[in-house]
């Protein structure tokens, strides 16, 4: 028996990973961008990889079991109206720090993923990290950025600062570059108890377009619905703590960079939610951020800052 493509499951022999373009009918390989034979574009591999035919089957069986458990638990109308709040008010959050804020506002600069903070030294090597952008999106991972769907104005909080700042992305090209799985992709296939294996878990990815069936099926099977009319489902959908291992949320993988023309808004506290009172520098330190928020708020205006109640 072949050994398996650790990209897409598929035995190595007799085309590996193959994909038939639709303009040339020839195979690619399933992670990436442009035809090799034709060099027209095949779309985007974290799209595609979330749109195969077997997960989709997969997700709408557990989409079709999050609605019949429903109906038996009278939580129909709950269900609705979930599904109206992330079709209608979903959005990619992106917890960042304030310096990392300053740099896309004031200086017009790109948001930066791990790749790029490796690039100019600014983050550590992580090799589970780079395993699972591997297994995941292959050799494109260096071209994924991350958020976290959110249906309110807040988000993450432990991969930021005492600002607890938020980006929050336009919509109009999310159907076209992103995709979802529906927890952390670092802990998912530990949680999973399958190891690295993708092909070994369908259904808990989807495409932007199907993100509702995603998020009901996640919340109905681990039983985040009440009896009682929902109005917020924020609460439910995305837990934030200061520790990554401890959140709770839907995560999007967005294909591509992006800076401050693709920012709908940003959320925030403008006080530190941590008052620093020692030594000297820190505080000094302390007052330059409180300046520097300010010039990205102006630079916002009113209608592009949200000022939130810090959440721990």
């Amino acid at each position: 028996m072949s050994d398996l493509c650790e990209y897409c499951g598929q035995p190595k022999n007799d085309g590996c990973c193959q994909e038939q373009c639709p303009a040339c009918k020839s195979g690619f390989a399933c992670y990436m961008e442009k035809c090799p034979h034709c060099q027209k574009s095949v779309g985007l591999p974290n799209v595609r990889r979330a749109s195969r035919q077997e997960e989709m089957e997969a997700l709408e069986k557990r989409y079709e079991e999050a609605k019949k458990n429903a109906g038996e638990k009278g939580l129909l109308d709950n269900l609705n109206l979930l599904e109206q709040a992330v079709t209608g008010k979903g959005r990619v959050a992106i917890n960042l720090s304030l310096d990392i804020l300053c740099k896309l506002i004031l200086e017009g600069s790109f948001y930066e993923n791990y790749h790029d903070g490796r690039k100019v030294g600014r983050k550590a090597r992580d090799d589970r990290r780079v395993k699972v952008e591997k297994l995941l999106f292959g050799e494109c991972g260096e071209r994924i950025y991350y958020g976290a769907l959110s249906v309110g104005a807040t988000g993450l909080i432990a991969y930021g600062d005492n600002y607890q700042c938020n980006i929050f992305l336009k919509t109009d090209k999310l159907k076209m570059t992103a995709s979802l799985l529906e927890e952390n992709s670092y802990f998912f296939f530990e949680n999973k108890k399958d190891g690295y294996s993708y092909s070994s878990v369908v259904g808990f990815f989807a495409p932007w377009e199907q993100r509702r069936k995603l998020v009901v099926s996640k919340l109905f099977e681990r039983n985040l619905m009440t009896a009682s009319p929902m109005i917020d489902f924020q609460p439910s959908l995305l837990k934030a703590t200061i520790k990554k291992e401890n959140d709770e949320f839907v995560e999007v993988f967005l294909f591509g960079r992006f800076n401050a023309d693709n920012i709908e808004f940003v959320s925030g506290t403008s006080k530190a939610t941590r008052v620093i009172d020692s030594p000297e520098d820190k505080k000094l330190q302390a007052e330059i951020d409180q300046l520097d928020l300010e010039k990205v708020k102006q630079r916002l205006g009113e209608d592009k800052w949200l000022e939130i109640q810090p959440q721990i």
